[in-house]
């Protein structure tokens, strides 16, 4: 297919990307919580190529194309920004 998207993301950058239902929920239940504090409700880390498959299988495309690169030193752009999430599954939030 001559229009076909290709989408390019970074072979070395690692998210904590978090559904809306999934976060509205942790967010209620922790409301109603006695917990104070700062807290982390994120989803799973995930490294971006993964992440991009996930959501173009959502959207019902098939065999995309997906141009993986390495974030390279000069490019000031954080590989690692994943959240810790231990303590709020501890608290049985997620």
């Amino acid at each position: 297919c001559a229009n076909k998207k290709i989408i390019t993301t970074y072979n070395n950058m690692y998210r904590s990307p978090t559904l809306v239902d999934n976060l509205t929920h942790s967010l209620w239940k922790l409301a109603n919580n006695q917990f104070t504090g700062i807290i982390h409700v994120a989803g799973q880390r995930m490294a971006m190529p993964n992440f991009f498959k996930y959501l173009t299988k959502i959207a019902g495309l098939k065999n995309p194309k997906i141009n993986l690169q390495p974030i390279n030193d000069s490019q000031h752009i954080a590989k690692d920004t994943s959240l810790n999430t231990k303590f709020v599954k501890n608290l049985k939030i997620l």
